[in-house]
């Protein structure tokens, strides 16, 4: 029973590191605070330094999202796209050279059930044991605090990746005042991964082809010419 017991702990400790670890690397920047260092950047027209600011910290997620919208900060026709990309890299979706890679629900299934499966043992232990010794009382205790430390930690991710989302919300419009540009309106909802690998695509076929046409002799803003070519949602249709 206590070798049960000990597995069982050890099985909820994991659990929490597994939580813990990308918690304290991806998630270690106070979003407010390096918010307003890249405000003040944006507001100085120094959007460089604002990237640079981004790069110091290259695996935290704030400074990762706002980086995608700052190197595209020159291009506003590019800026609600970036804002797109921007809100699905906080639900842990990655854009590789046109694929979607989507994180796999099975993990946070799992989690629950790991944990679930650690209380249903030790509920077993306590119905059949004949005793309760001081090395399973320890397991236990470790089992609630890792438990209570695991559930903590997830909801300070929640509240961190809100806040990410609300401040890149923010900077798209920095970008877009910043730039005097107001994008097509269309109906709000959120876009799958998917749709944006889609818009991606089309946007630098789009980007290609405005280059081409400027060695033609078409000088026209881009922006004019991707209100031309954009349905009445924002979104590029195939070229």
């Amino acid at each position: 029973m206590e070798l049960i017991a000990i597995a069982a702990a050890g099985l909820s400790t994991l659990i929490f590191l597994v939580v813990w670890g990308p918690y304290t690397f991806r998630m270690k920047i106070n979003v407010e605070v390096f918010f307003n260092q890249v405000h003040k950047l944006v507001l100085a027209n120094n959007i460089d330094r604002g990237i640079k600011l981004c790069n110091a910290e290259p695996n935290a997620l704030a400074p990762m999202v706002m980086k995608h919208m700052l190197v595209r900060a020159n291009r506003p026709h590019e800026i609600e796209l970036c804002y797109h990309e921007a809100l699905a890299m906080t639900g842990g979706v990655k854009f590789e050279e046109g694929k979607v890679t989507k994180p796999s629900p099975i993990y946070g299934l799992l989690g629950r059930l790991l944990v679930f499966g650690c209380y249903v043992i030790f509920a077993g232990i306590l119905l059949t044991a004949s005793g309760f010794s001081e090395l399973m009382t320890v397991c236990f205790a470790v089992m609630v605090v890792t438990s209570v430390l695991t559930l903590w930690t997830v909801g300070s991710m929640k509240q961190h990746i809100n806040a990410i989302r609300f401040k890149a919300t923010l900077l798209r419009t920095m970008l877009l005042s910043r730039a005097n540009y107001i994008p097509s309106q269309y109906k709000p909802r959120k876009m799958t991964p998917e749709e944006i690998a889609e818009w991606r695509r089309n946007m630098d076929g789009f980007n290609e082809d405005v280059m081409r046409d400027r060695n033609r002799g078409d000088q026209r803003p881009v922006e004019e010419i991707y209100e031309e070519k954009a349905d009445d949602r924002g979104v590029l249709p195939p070229i």
